[in-house]
C-alpha cells in the first residue's frame, strides 16, 4: 500500500505492523531478524513511507516483544464497556469528528471506551457488474453440485 493511498493511517499502520509482526515470529536469528526488518524499511520506503514513520513502528513493536507486553496485566474490575462506531474516511474531517466523538463520550458516559473504526469510502469496481449477464436460452440448465 502506498502512502499517497487515501485511507485511514491506521490501514498504513496496520500494513507495517503486520509485516514486522511477521518477521519476528518468523526469523530463527537476529541477523536474520536485522535482515528482515532491512528489507521492511526498504519496501516501505519505495512506497512513500517516511523513514521516521517506519523506525518508530519497528522501535514500539521490538520493544513490545522484548518485554513481553503482550500480557493483559490490566484489572477486570476497571474495564470499560466498549462501543464501536463506523464513519466514513474523509481525511482531515474524519479526524476531527473522532476526536470532538471521543471527547464528547467521555463528558457523557465516563464508563464507557468509544473506538471510532475509519471505514475508507467504496471502491469504484464494487459499482460495475464485471460479469455480463448470459440470457437464459444459452443458459445450459445444469446444475452444478
Amino acid at each position: 500500500m502506498k502512502w499517497q493511498s487515501y485511507v485511514p493511517l491506521s490501514y498504513k499502520r496496520s500494513v507495517i505492523t503486520g509485516m514486522i509482526h511477521r518477521a519476528i515470529h518468523i526469523c530463527s536469528t537476529y541477523i536474520l531478524l536485522e535482515d528482515e526488518l532491512n528489507n521492511i524499511t526498504e519496501i516501505t520506503t519505495k512506497n512513500g513511507y517516511p523513514r521516521s514513520f517506519v523506525d518508530k513502528l519497528i522501535g514500539m513493536k521490538l520493544s513490545k516483544w522484548y518485554t513481553g507486553s503482550t500480557i493483559n496485566n490490566k484489572s477486570n474490575n476497571n474495564e470499560k464497556k466498549k462501543i464501536c462506531i463506523e464513519v466514513p474516511f474523509i481525511n482531515n474531517a474524519t479526524k476531527a469528528f473522532k476526536n470532538d466523538l471521543r471527547k464528547f463520550s467521555t463528558q457523557i458516559r465516563p464508563d464507557i471506551e468509544l473506538l471510532v473504526i475509519e471505514k475508507p469510502p467504496p471502491s469504484v469496481q464494487t459499482s460495475f457488474n464485471l460479469k455480463d449477464k448470459i440470457p437464459n436460452y444459452l443458459q445450459s440448465d445444469i446444475v452444478y453440485g
